[in-house]
């Protein structure tokens, strides 16, 4: 396996696109620490990860968006050195979810100039 014993995190994997890193993830090997705000939200990827492979998944509450980045470091840690990391946070557009073609010049980059500042995408505390 590619990943075997490779610890990576994945930040908002509640989500669609961090189930998907982390079955992923998972599928080759890796130790997933999987990141969430919701403990609640946190127990949909333990289900659907329960058969996904030969890695190690582990749930792990924590707004890694949080000012206080020490903190966030201090609970990350507990997991060893980290081998990479996956942000699949951040701001899709706005409410009306238009399709992506039909996104606004405007919009587009809106949503690339505050996705790597901003408190949610934002990956400052690694």
């Amino acid at each position: 396996m590619p990943l075997s014993a490779r610890t990576i995190v994945v930040a908002g994997a509640t989500g669609g696109v961090g189930k998907g890193m982390t079955l992923a993830l998972l599928r080759q090997g890796a130790i997933v620490v999987a990141t969430g705000r919701s403990e609640q939200r946190l127990t949909g990827p333990a289900a659907y990860a329960k058969d996904a492979g030969p890695g190690t998944l582990i749930t792990h509450t924590v707004d890694v968006g949080d000012a206080d980045s020490e903190s966030v470091c201090a609970q990350l840690s507990a997991y060893g050195a980290l081998d990479g990391a996956v942000i699949a946070t951040g701001d899709w557009g706005s409410p009306e979810r238009t399709g992506i073609l039909k996104t606004s010049d405007t919009e587009w980059r809106s949503m690339i100039a505050s996705n790597p500042t901003s408190r949610r995408g934002s990956p400052y505390w690694l």
